[in-house]
């Protein structure tokens, strides 16, 4: 793939080296730049650079060292001794007996696995796409998900007064001291009625998605109305969703996680890419999955997942799938469990909420080495923790959501 290279010139005080004060990179199937500060290139490449002080450059030399370095380049840092001082200012911090322990597990798992072909480690399924062949890792556990009745849930919103404007808290707590407990209360009232029809009516008459929205409308995504409200959605509809890529930024996604219900079971699809050529197959292997009917539940999915998703499917120039509506726990978790949990890492809450203990995990931030590993050796063994890891955290935010959702029917 042939990289285009703008560079703006500036006079470098060492003559060894020039120095261009900001570069841009254009990838052809994204459309548009990115930007680096501050690099030094050789003057020994093998450049073309004109008269005027902005050129743009093509060679091969500046785009191998962009991936060497991209390559060489962690996304986690190795705390040395264990020490809790130097974990506050690392980045993505590892403890160096976690590291070395980790590293002896993905030893041991690759001797177990050695010899042993990529199907024969993860049984699964090909899925066939317009893009070509992705990987399918299914799984199905017993799953205890709330359904609640629409006339319940709908109770429990209209006694919500916040959805009418012009009524905060103070006025909601007035109100409710003269006898005002739900939004049809309000149509005795000369100054509310006219607002309280439209909120009944929809709340009522309208669909899921219609419903949602009103409540995103006035309410912030950690109020517990918001989580109850995914209730009116049929559960078959509900999508819990999870990626684990190859860093934080605009590299490949190598696993998308897909958890949907089927009655009483959570069913995990585990898309894979066998090959890093896989990832557009893989997305499109993923659109089944998110649709316009599609109800989104993820873990910081707002800050990363559905960002990262979106932009994978740009590179590729894709449409991004679209869906109704999309619900992100941890906000609500940190809601509710802030006060009564160390933390609210997806890990921690599955510690304390379902007595879950993982045993030994590599984190996300290490799923980049762990995949490289198994590229350069091809022993899929490597990726096993990766999986486990993924599949655990789609059965967490299946069992958190169905928490937070019997915690919100009982609060309201």
């Amino acid at each position: 793939m042939k990289v285009s290279y703008r560079y703006q010139v500036i006079a470098s005080r060492n003559p060894s080296r020039t120095v261009f004060h900001s570069w841009f990179i254009r990838v052809p199937k994204k459309g548009h730049f990115h930007t680096i500060r501050q690099r030094f290139i050789n003057p020994e490449d093998n450049l073309v650079l004109g008269m005027d002080s902005v050129s743009v450059v093509r060679f091969e030399t500046i785009s191998r060292r962009l991936r060497e370095r991209t390559d060489l380049k962690r996304d986690f840092s190795i705390v040395r001794n264990d020490n809790m001082f130097r974990a506050g200012f690392a980045n993505a911090p590892v403890f160096e007996s976690d590291y070395v322990e980790i590293a002896d597990y993905l030893n041991n798992l690759s001797q177990s696995c050695e010899g042993l072909g990529f199907e024969e480690v993860f049984p699964g399924n090909v899925i066939q796409t317009g893009d070509g062949p992705a990987y399918d890792i299914v799984t199905r556990i017993p799953l205890d998900y709330p359904v609640f009745t629409r006339e319940e849930v709908i109770s429990r919103i209209l006694s919500c007064l916040t959805l009418v404007r012009g009524i905060g808290q103070a006025t909601e707590r007035s109100l409710r001291m003269r006898g005002c407990r739900s939004v049809r209360d309000l149509l005795h009232s000369r100054r509310y009625r006219g607002q309280a029809v439209d909120i009944i009516r929809t709340a009522e008459n309208g669909s899921a998605v219609e419903v949602s929205q009103l409540l995103s409308g006035w309410l912030p995504g950690s109020h517990p109305l918001m989580l109850l409200g995914s209730s009116l959605h049929d559960t078959d509809r509900v999508v819990f969703l999870d990626l684990e890529t190859l860093g934080f930024f605009n590299r490949p996604i190598i696993l998308i996680g897909i958890g949907v219900i089927r009655k009483d079971l959570l069913e995990v699809h585990q898309i894979i890419l066998k090959d890093i050529d896989e990832e557009p197959a893989a997305l499109e292997a993923a659109r089944s999955y998110l649709n316009a009917d599609s109800v989104v539940m993820s873990y910081n999915g707002k800050a990363f997942d559905i960002p990262y998703l979106r932009e994978r499917y740009a590179y590729y120039g894709e449409r991004p799938p679209q869906t109704a509506v999309h619900y992100d726990l941890l906000h609500a978790a940190r809601r509710q469990y802030r006060c009564r949990i160390p933390d609210c890492r997806l890990s921690t809450l599955e510690k304390h909420l379902f007595s879950v203990e993982r045993g030994t995990d590599v984190p996300s931030s290490m799923v980049p080495e762990c995949y490289e590993r198994y590229r350069s050796t091809t022993n899929a063994g490597v990726l096993v923790p990766v999986v486990a890891h993924n599949l655990q955290d789609i059965i967490s935010l299946a069992m958190l959501a169905g928490c937070l959702i019997r915690d919100a029917y009982d609060r309201c």
